[in-house]
């Protein structure tokens, strides 16, 4: 993530990269901006979940918990078959 105006903890590198992938930078909101983008905003209904990238709804706590302890084996670098 590149912010306006932020220093790039990646150096060059990560300004150039975000350039040429074509993605716009990311830059950071006030708390009155925040404010002002979702003052009439609704609330979530009781429909709204999380999805993950693949498709999986994320409706119940257990396939929440399922879900992170899939990323947290990922990040270790082994299946979350393997425990």
């Amino acid at each position: 993530m590149i912010n306006e105006g932020a220093p790039d903890p990646g150096g060059d590198h990560g300004r150039y990269d975000a350039c040429m992938s074509g993605e716009r930078p990311m830059r950071v909101l006030t708390w009155e901006e925040w404010g002002e983008m979702t003052c009439g905003l609704l609330g979530p209904t009781d429909d709204d979940v999380s999805i993950t990238k693949d498709g999986r709804r994320l409706d119940t706590a257990q396939k929440v918990i399922d879900f992170f302890a899939e990323l947290d084996a990922e990040r270790e670098g082994r299946s979350a078959a393997d425990g």
